[in-house]
């Protein structure tokens, strides 16, 4: 059973839609945003990149889920890379373009 549901890919394309608002309001909105520019700043990336690579493949997010098991462990792979990708563009942001003071 290699098959995702039919509503994988819009998820996915939901989800790099509403990473990409996101981050476009944190660039623009200034100080305003308090904890939650952080919180953006941290998940966008990720769900941003990811959800590009579902709207490509839905079965590379629906594999790193827990009814993607079943899936071949080449869609783990890429979602893997995805994800890490997201984390060191989270960092990039966090600390050289967007510096967060912390205390």
């Amino acid at each position: 059973m290699d098959d995702v549901p039919p509503y994988a890919r819009p998820v996915a394309i939901g989800m790099a839609a509403a990473a990409a608002i996101g981050l476009l309001v944190n660039h623009f909105a200034g100080e305003s945003l308090g904890g939650g520019r952080l919180l953006l700043l941290c998940m966008g990336p990720m769900a941003l990149l990811l959800g590009i690579g579902g709207a490509v493949e839905p079965k590379i997010v629906w594999s790193l889920g827990n009814y993607g098991q079943h899936l071949p462990l080449m869609y783990k792979v890429i979602g893997g890379c995805l994800a890490v990708a997201g984390l060191l563009v989270t960092l990039l942001l966090i600390f050289v373009v967007f510096p967060v003071r912390f205390g």
